[in-house]
């Protein structure tokens, strides 16, 4: 038999004896499970011919069919991991129970559904707690790696973008007014990198010696020492660009001296 066939079979069982459902107190009672025929995700509803009583044990048969009849379905998949994990004290064997995660786990999402996860969980705040075990689990499942990590065998969001000229001259449009705005509001309140650092560091450049870094104020001897090709002038101090600063904004003219305030 197939396991349509004995699914049909629990139903055609139940319906023959006209079951009813009867109180705790009456002596013939026996305890019974609405059921629906047709899944509600596959189109079935809460209708009289829908609905059918079954047993614990029937009700548990049948669902697990069901995920035989419809293996790729989430939702039927979901449907019988609850009835493994309901508050009715049902006694499920332990293959049951390998079976109804292993199914759960193979059949992923539709994107529907992913869609209205991420409209659920965008805007909400997450704390550092739990950014820290999302990034503990991918690291030991290693989700972000070859094939698994999303962005795999795709390009950068803006390379090889074609942007027509319409798009071209609104990013050329200077921002008005409430957009300036817009950008400073969102800035209160975020920490500034540079925030509480003490600068003690020339940034030093020589395109001859093939030379760009950042050098302490306390090793500027011991580089010159050691690069004694290094152009006069070179290693810019902080009067310097204050000056460099004001020229280009047309402040000063380049060869005035800066007067320290």
């Amino acid at each position: 038999m197939t396991h349509l066939e004995k699914y049909n079979d629990i139903i055609l069982n139940s319906l023959s004896q006209n079951r009813n459902k009867l109180k705790k107190s009456d002596q013939n009672y026996v305890y019974y499970e609405n059921h629906h025929i047709t899944p509600k995700c596959l189109g079935g509803g809460n209708e009289k011919d829908n609905l059918v009583l079954l047993t614990a044990q029937e009700h548990f048969i049948a669902h697990k069919l069901l995920t035989k009849i419809y293996p790729d379905n989430r939702k039927i998949a979901c449907a019988f991991f609850r009835m493994c994990h309901d508050n009715k004290n049902r006694k499920i064997s332990s293959t049951d129970y390998k079976y109804a995660k292993e199914l759960l786990s193979m059949i992923g999402h539709t994107k529907e559904t992913k869609k209205k996860i991420s409209k659920s969980l965008s805007g909400k705040f997450q704390s550092k707690e739990s950014c820290i075990k999302r990034s503990n689990t991918c690291k030991e499942k290693n989700l972000h790696k070859g094939d698994k990590n999303p962005m795999y065998g795709k390009s950068g969001t803006m390379l090889g973008k074609f942007h027509s000229m319409e798009s071209k001259q609104k990013m050329k449009k200077p921002k008005s007014d409430e957009h300036k705005k817009n950008i400073s509001k969102s800035k209160i309140g975020k920490p500034s990198k540079m925030k509480g650092k003490k600068i003690n560091k020339v940034w030093v450049c020589n395109k001859m010696l093939q030379i760009s870094m950042f050098i302490k104020t306390s090793d500027i001897e011991e580089f010159l020492k050691n690069n004694k090709g290094f152009h006069k002038g070179r290693i810019i101090s902080e009067s310097q660009k204050k000056k460099q600063s004001k020229a280009m904004k047309g402040n000063i003219p380049w060869n005035k001296p800066v007067i320290s305030q």
